[in-house]
């Protein structure tokens, strides 16, 4: 169990310039999990059943915004670039998001063409991801200290991941 509260403090693993400790994948803003037991500042435990039923998608910013803890100087640099993040990587999810109904038409009768396919658009996607989040990284870290980016991309990557199970839960395995 991962504990994440949304006062800043939490047990979980680390960003480290080249990626994650402790694994996992990125993607975040208003776009789209292990098992986590969240704890909010008001000390109201929440479980992590309860929060994914909740619209992620929708709250993310919200949750960026508290966590962040930005001085109004580092606001007015932060959300800018945080706003064409967020719209960089909406142009991917909605790509994915095509992906992912491709597979759902197909996932019967896949074939391995098809298959094949679907998993190399998969991972083309992963890869803008990472090219958008390389993009971002930098003109962040630009203009805010280190710390401060690395603990947005930890935001990023927990609501990313939230939103990933999600969706998961809904997406049939592939039938041999």
């Amino acid at each position: 169990v991962i504990i994440f509260t949304f006062d800043g403090v939490c047990g979980r693993p680390g960003w480290f310039l080249g990626g994650w400790v402790g694994g996992g994948s990125s993607v975040g803003g208003s776009r789209w999990w292990r098992a986590w037991s969240v704890s909010f500042s008001q000390n109201k435990n929440i479980e992590w059943s309860d929060l994914l039923k909740r619209n992620v998608q929708k709250e993310s910013k919200k949750l960026i915004e508290k966590n962040l803890e930005l001085t109004n100087q580092q606001a007015k640099l932060f959300w800018p670039i945080y706003d064409e993040y967020d719209a960089a990587l909406l142009e991917v999810t909605n790509e994915r998001l095509k992906n992912i109904s491709d597979y759902m038409l197909n996932y019967k009768d896949l074939d391995n063409t098809k298959a094949e396919s679907l998993l190399r658009k998969a991972l083309e996607l992963d890869q803008k991801k990472i090219n958008i989040q390389t993009e971002y990284y930098n003109k962040l870290i630009a203009v805010l200290p280190p710390t401060l980016v690395g603990k947005f991309f930890q935001l990023d990557q927990y609501i990313e991941l939230l939103i990933q199970l999600q969706r998961s839960e809904k997406i049939p395995l592939i039938q041999l």
